[in-house]
């Protein structure tokens, strides 16, 4: 009985070990496939326009040094469905278009006014595409022009844009990493509204499209991040300026790190947030929500050309206020944006009342936009400058003492 015990364990390791030798049912050569890294959807009339950014392997893997042809190609298909225009795209790949990699999927400032959401519900339906990519809107272009841009310090454009959004988001308060699974949950969700970054083509856009661009140290054309778009459900409604995006990110509690600046009566102080924290606290009064919003950041003096003593604690807690006010206006121009100019609710203030009274929102959500702008908020903010970076003050006031 032993033996035999032992026996099947030998079997059932040999098994084991024969298994990943057989593959899958759906594994592929890699000649046989083109990499799609981003995703370009526009609409033109009654039509999509699906636009796949595709890696030319050759040249990926070719010697940096003497590249002649760009590394990504751009497929683009028509059909009166994006279900179709998925499978329309064999017709002119020779290769299967392999859709697990992609880190970017761009709409077009048009489709997006229109509406996302049939686009949205085929994306989440395709199994061969992961939900981990990266969503953006191309502002006044279609998606396709973006996708034509060569960039320089990543060869794959779409990488490009994924690792800026990356890094963008956590350095700098105006951007939003938004991932597909985030947008389908912001239009779904009840008292709060979606945003999606925008993307812009600076520069000769015709330039930009050429191999040249990537062998020039001043790129002619180059892709920029440029703020915030808002959205009523699935349509683009309009977009924020850089400081009504800051306002909402910190509103939303979505700042890692950024920076801002100060001007005094001597000089300009640069100040970086280390950290920063947002609550939204509810009050009921008279059956009324009232909103007060606290964002508490820790900051270190990052840069100063000014003649103030930076290491007067008396000129801290200054500046400190001083800080802590420009944070609050931030927050009041987005939720002037909010209650005026767009009367949706992108900042959830609405998704707040649910969790702190969901009776009271029940009975105000059915005109809860045009409410908006009745609703009492008060906005706070607590700056706390710990560290003033790795000198106590401006070089040119060192240079004055000496």
């Amino acid at each position: 009985m032993r033996r035999l015990s032992g026996l099947l364990i030998r079997i059932l390791i040999a098994v084991l070990l024969v298994m990943p030798l057989s593959g899958c049912w759906d594994r592929r050569e890699l000649d046989e496939l083109g990499i799609a890294m981003g995703l370009g959807i526009d609409k033109k009339g009654k039509e999509f326009i699906l636009s796949a950014q595709i890696v030319v392997p050759g040249e990926i893997a070719a010697n940096q040094k003497g590249s002649v042809e760009a590394p990504v190609t751009l497929y683009e298909v028509t059909a009166p469905t994006l279900f179709e225009a998925l499978r329309k795209m064999t017709v002119i790949s020779p290769r299967t278009i392999f859709l697990a990699h992609v880190q970017v999927a761009i709409f077009g400032e048009e489709l997006a006014r229109e509406g996302v959401a049939d686009v949205l519900d085929i994306l989440l339906r395709e199994s061969k595409i992961r939900r981990d990519y990266y969503v953006l809107v191309s502002k006044a272009k279609e998606a396709r022009e973006v996708l034509r841009i060569l960039t320089t310090l990543d060869r794959i454009p779409a990488n490009q844009l994924s690792n800026s959004l990356k890094v963008s988001s956590d350095s700098y308060a105006s951007i939003a990493a938004i991932k597909i699974e985030d947008l389908v949950n912001g239009i779904a969700a009840e008292g709060d509204e979606a945003v999606l970054t925008g993307l812009v083509i600076q520069g000769d856009e015709q330039e930009g499209e050429e191999l040249n661009n990537v062998k020039r140290i001043d790129a002619a054309a180059r892709l920029r991040l440029k703020e915030l778009s808002v959205f009523n459900k699935d349509k683009l409604m309009g977009w924020l300026d850089e400081k009504e995006s800051k306002g909402y990110n910190y509103i939303k509690n979505r700042i890692g790190s950024t920076v801002g600046y100060i001007t005094t009566d001597g000089g300009t102080v640069a100040f970086e947030t280390i950290n920063c924290s947002t609550k939204i606290k509810v009050r009921i009064i008279n059956d009324k929500p009232v909103y007060d919003i606290h964002v508490k950041t820790l900051s270190r003096i990052a840069e100063s050309n000014s003649e103030i003593p930076i290491t007067d604690l008396e000129m801290i807690k200054k500046l400190e206020d001083m800080a802590a006010e420009k944070i609050v206006k931030l927050m009041e121009s987005v939720i002037e944006v909010e209650q005026h100019r767009y009367k949706v609710d992108f900042l959830g203030l609405g998704q707040a009342l649910q969790q702190k009274n969901a009776k009271l929102w029940n009975k105000l959500k059915p005109e809860w936009n045009n409410k908006l702008p009745e609703l009492e908020i008060h906005c706070h903010a607590e700056v706390d400058i710990k560290k003033a970076g790795t000198t106590n003050q401006s070089l040119k006031k060192s240079m004055e003492e000496t």
